[in-house]
């Protein structure tokens, strides 16, 4: 009887298998799978909380911020605005600033032992056909100077042309500015200004440029 052999060899295959389903899963295949959904929540979790911080770090900057209209050349364009501002209840201040609008160059030699010494250097060297004189004041204080030029060659060349009489010359940068002026309202107050107020001074006073900066400047409203 060959068939009920093979029927019970086929009938103890299949219990095998289910048996096998059966057993759980044991701790050592476990462990990694726990162990890998627990670091994927942790990274979520830091994720979160660094988006979370760029955020609050966003709003805090955005809160101390200043709304700032101008710039103005002369302050009686910005009391204008100003005076326009607080007719609407927006309290706002005139503040300065230094604008950079370029650079010099001073070629110098440094400063004599005395104020005799310096007017002799001056004469020798306009004997030579060199401009000089000596400066009286400040840190370069009975030195000589030889010119302030706004191209750097040009500078450089009277530098070369004195060197080569067997002096020391140096280059000094200067920088050039101008004082500018801008209506700013502090953080508090920037909510009172809508779009609406925007559009009145536009119209009005002839504002074109607004924009949002940290709070600084001299305070002009004395």
């Amino acid at each position: 009887m060959p068939w009920v052999f093979v029927f019970l060899v086929s009938l103890n295959i299949l219990y095998a298998v289910w048996h096998r389903q059966q057993i759980p899963i044991s701790v050592a295949e476990i462990e990694p799978l726990v162990s890998k959904q627990k670091e994927a929540a942790n990274i979520k979790l830091v994720k979160e909380s660094a988006e979370s911080l760029v955020s609050d770090r966003r709003s805090v900057e955005a809160d101390s911020l200043c709304l700032n209209f101008g710039p103005f050349e002369r302050k009686s364009d910005a009391q204008i605005l100003q005076q326009r501002l607080l007719s609407l209840g927006v309290n706002a201040r005139i503040k300065e600033f230094s604008d950079p609008i370029g650079v010099d160059h001073w070629v110098y030699l440094e400063p004599s032992a005395s104020r005799d010494a310096a007017f002799r250097q001056v004469r020798e060297l306009q004997a030579r056909g060199i401009d000089s004189y000596v400066i009286t004041v400040g840190d370069l204080e009975n030195g000589v100077s030889l010119g302030i030029f706004s191209e750097r060659t040009s500078a450089q060349g009277i530098l070369d042309r004195v060197a080569r009489l067997g002096y020391s010359p140096l280059i000094k940068r200067l920088e050039r500015s101008r004082q500018i002026y801008r209506v700013q309202i502090s953080p508090g107050e920037r909510k009172r200004v809508d779009s609406e107020i925007l559009g009145d001074l536009s119209r009005l006073v002839g504002v074109q440029e607004s924009s949002q900066a940290l709070c600084e400047g001299i305070d002009t409203n004395r």
